[in-house]
C-alpha cells in the first residue's frame, strides 16, 4: 500500500474566458469573492509567466482548448 499524498494549498488560480464579457461577468466577480474569502489569487487570461495551482474554464471548447495548451506549456 502506497503512503497518501500531501495536497496543497491553492494559492493562484488561473481564469480563462470565451472573451464574451458581458457573459462572464457575474461568474467572474463570484468567483473573485469566493477566492478572496479563500486567500486564493485570481489571475485572468494568465500570459504564461503566471504558475497557477488551478487553472478554471468559463467558457465552451475554444477556452479549453486554451486553457489546456497553456498548462501544456506550448
Amino acid at each position: 500500500m502506497s503512503a497518501p499524498q500531501k495536497t496543497r494549498a491553492i494559492r493562484v488560480a488561473a481564469v480563462v474566458t470565451h472573451n464574451r464579457a458581458e457573459e462572464t461577468a457575474e461568474g467572474i466577480e463570484a468567483l473573485r469573492r469566493a477566492a478572496e474569502g479563500a486567500g486564493v489569487e485570481v489571475v485572468l487570461e494568465p500570459d504564461g509567466h503566471e504558475r497557477a495551482d488551478i487553472t478554471i474554464v468559463l467558457g465552451g471548447d475554444g477556452a479549453t482548448l486554451r486553457a489546456l495548451r497553456a498548462n501544456a506549456g506550448t
